[in-house]
């Protein structure tokens, strides 16, 4: 069972707001203060994988080798 996917992300709370919205998932409260991750969990109840995404600075690939299919 995969427990999470990571993703770099260039603007990870505009990339949270559209993910959360697209899958119905809700923000996970940060951990710890300097966490920086935004992380999404599927609603309680519900089965799903977790998305968390956090700021890449590194050029976007022209085609990526990881996208989400829904």
């Amino acid at each position: 069972m995969i427990e999470q996917l990571s993703l770099g992300v260039s603007d990870p709370e505009r990339a949270g707001r559209f993910w959360a919205a697209a899958l119905g998932y809700r923000r996970r409260a940060r951990r710890y203060d300097g966490d920086e991750w935004i992380v999404l969990e599927p609603p309680p109840g519900t089965s799903g994988t977790a998305i968390a995404m956090d700021l890449s600075e590194s050029a976007a690939q022209e085609f990526p080798r990881l996208h989400i299919d829904l």
